[in-house]
Parts: structure tokens; sequence; C-alpha cells
């Protein structure tokens, strides 16, 4: 499943540096809690989430990121299609440089007849982008 998880990271971040946020929104289940510094966020529906994941992909762009790239830190063994993943993303400038890292815990799910797993559950351990976070509110259900 690592290899799984990371190929479907990569696609996200593909995603988002396109601007295909309908696309990134289906990988993940609702609601969908979202810890970072302490705080929760909860995005009700695909739409809060877009909304989050245009904001992010600001902020990224205007630091000069062309691609961001998973890389996979530890992951726990699948418990009837349960698993946790540490990811730590780097955003790289055209050189290839990293400008920034956040390292972010998913939790998901992949059942039998999945082609790829579900985000149910993600948890910023360190964020790159904290001047971001602030600028969400502490609770988003709609």
């Amino acid at each position: 499943m690592s290899r799984s998880i990371t190929t479907v990271l990569s696609c996200l971040a593909d995603a988002l540096i396109d601007g295909r946020l309908d696309h990134i929104t289906r990988y993940f289940a609702y609601p969908l809690p979202l810890y970072c510094n302490g705080e929760l966020i909860v995005f009700g529906s695909p739409d809060t989430l877009k909304e989050a994941l245009s904001m992010y992909r600001d902020a990224i762009l205007a630091i000069g990121t062309v691609k961001m790239r998973p890389r996979l830190v530890a992951q726990g063994l699948p418990v009837r299609g349960y698993s946790s993943v540490w990811i730590e993303w780097d955003h790289l400038d055209a050189a290839g440089t990293c400008l920034r890292t956040n390292q972010v815990r998913y939790a998901t799910y992949q059942g039998a007849m999945d082609l790829h797993p579900r985000i149910e559950i993600v948890d910023y351990t360190v964020t790159a982008f904290p001047e971001l976070y602030e600028s969400l509110p502490a609770v988003r259900t709609a």
C-alpha cells in the first residue's frame, strides 16, 4: 500500500498545482477533520475543502512552488482497510530547490474493491504555512 498512497498523493499534488481542485476533493471522506497547531477544522463538504485548497494553492504558488513531492516517512500496517501514513511534503521551485516542508499524518481507508485509498483524517504535525492556517476559521462544517 505504501506505493499506492504515495502515487495517489503525487497525483493529487500535480492536480493542486494545475488547479484541478474538484478532482482532489474526491479522494477525501466527509466530514473531514483537519488538525493543525492543536486546533481542529472540519470540512463538511467538498466545497468547503475546495475553498481551503484554493487558498493553499495561492500560497504555494506565491512562494514559487512548481512541484510538490511527498516523501513517505512511516506507515502503519493496514487493519481492515484502515492505515496511518506519515508524509513530508517538499515544495520545490523550478530549480528543484526545497522551499518549505510540511509534515502530515493521514488516516486512510481502502476497501477491498477500492482502486485507491480515501483520506479520512489530516493531521499537520508541522505546517510550512502557518499564516494560511491562521486565516481559516476554527470550524468549517457547511
